[in-house]
């Protein structure tokens, strides 16, 4: 699935630091951070998963996926809060609301494939580049 190479290359959080939720304080930084790595490990765990060639698995597969995608976008954008460096913050809240934007094309029915579909994928992995870039 197109979409696994979103957060395909995950952030470098310990696993101590994405246990921390919404309203966990810290800098803005830590906070974003964390949520972005809940969020990469949520949607690559569940776009690659493989229940074999059953219609019924891989819809359900699919709608794992795009469940990761809206709730992981909502949850990120719910993290970024206020503070933090525009360096980290707009592509953070870009990668937000792109993957809330793919997974809901997708719940509609909307291919990898299709042109605007193409695009915002890699806008959003553009962005998730950046922000991986940032979190180190």
């Amino acid at each position: 699935m197109a979409i696994y190479s979103l957060v395909s290359a995950q952030s470098s959080g310990s696993s101590a630091s994405t246990e921390a939720g919404l309203g966990a304080g810290g800098d803005a930084k830590t906070r974003i951070c964390s949520a972005f790595d809940v969020v990469s490990r949520a949607v690559q765990s569940q776009t690659n998963n493989n229940l074999g060639q059953d219609p019924i698995a891989q819809a359900a597969v699919a709608g794992n996926a795009r469940l990761a995608l809206i709730g992981g976008g909502s949850y990120l954008q719910d993290s970024i809060g206020t503070g933090g460096s525009s360096d980290l913050v707009e592509p953070a809240e870009r990668f937000a609301t792109a993957l809330q934007i793919i997974g809901v094309n997708a719940l509609a029915g909307i291919p990898n494939t299709d042109p605007a579909q193409a695009a915002r994928l890699s806008d959003a992995d553009a962005d998730r580049k950046v922000v991986l870039e940032q979190c180190k």
